[in-house]
């Protein structure tokens, strides 16, 4: 509005100034046509869903994946005490009676005494007297001994 048109336009009060901006609210027009804001309940469903079905995916996948990590860090774990034994036998010209007492001669230390499955390792020493003679075994997920999941030094199988 240029000076003019407000010269001629009768002075409103604050009451009257209010009363007008709301007449223009209520009244259909511009605004009125302006489409709704937010979401409705179907369409926040339909979010859940698929936030639901992608979460269930990856949780499958990395079940798999923690599965076959905690194998491979069990079979670290058997080839790295298995020389530690080796070293003991080449500083002691002897096998260990038992994993204890690598611990205590510090070649391995207390947590490797465990595989991943929280299960001690089994050890037995052989009695060619030969230093390599000896088994030491992770018994793996089920935790029994002699089955195929074990995982033992100088296996080659994966």
């Amino acid at each position: 509005m240029n000076s003019s048109q407000t010269d001629l336009m009768p002075k409103l009060t604050l009451r009257e100034q209010l009363l007008a901006s709301l007449d223009r609210l209520a009244r259909p027009g511009r605004a009125a046509r302006r489409a709704p804001k937010g979401m409705t309940l179907i369409e926040i469903l339909v979010v859940i869903a698929i936030i639901g079905i992608v979460a269930t995916v990856v949780a499958v996948g990395v079940v798999g994946f923690l599965a076959d990590a905690k194998k491979q860090s069990s079979k670290t774990l058997v080839d790295n005490v298995a020389k530690g034994v080796g070293a003991y036998a080449i500083s002691h010209r002897r096998l260990p009676k038992d994993l204890s007492e690598l611990v205590e001669k510090k070649y391995i230390k207390k947590n490797q005494l465990k595989d991943p499955w929280d299960h001690e390792l089994s050890y037995q020493p052989g009695s060619s007297g030969d230093m390599e003679d000896f088994k030491l075994c992770s018994n793996g997920p089920d935790g029994t001994s002699g089955n195929d999941d074990d995982i033992c030094s100088n296996d080659d199988k994966e």
